[in-house]
């Protein structure tokens, strides 16, 4: 979380949500190699899609100095999703090896 404050310091609200909000794809990518949960083509189709659309939706533009910001911003935004996910996949690996309690 620490990763994507600062990300909103950086870039729009709404660009740092769109961008954390990937975290359900990188799940589903994170669990086919973690988990050995069956990943199809068409997960990785639409997760590549999910990506770019994105990413083109971020528009980047202005100054030399505004890019270097928003790119640091989208960053860390994209770190935050992509532990987020992590996160989840780990909860699950660690429940399936003994029983965890845990709040949400």
């Amino acid at each position: 979380m620490v990763t994507f404050s600062y990300a909103l310091t950086q870039i729009d609200v709404s660009k740092c949500n769109l961008i954390f909000n990937l975290n359900p794809i990188v799940v589903i990518l994170l669990a086919g190699a973690m988990l050995k949960e069956k990943v199809t083509k068409w997960d990785v189709i639409c997760s590549i899609g999910a990506f770019l659309g994105v990413f083109i939706i971020s528009d980047i533009t202005g100054s030399t100095t505004e890019i270097k910001e928003e790119i640091f911003g989208i960053s860390l935004a994209s770190i935050s999703a992509l532990f987020t996910g992590l996160q989840f996949i780990l909860m699950r690996k660690l429940n399936e090896k003994e029983t965890v309690h845990y709040l949400l």
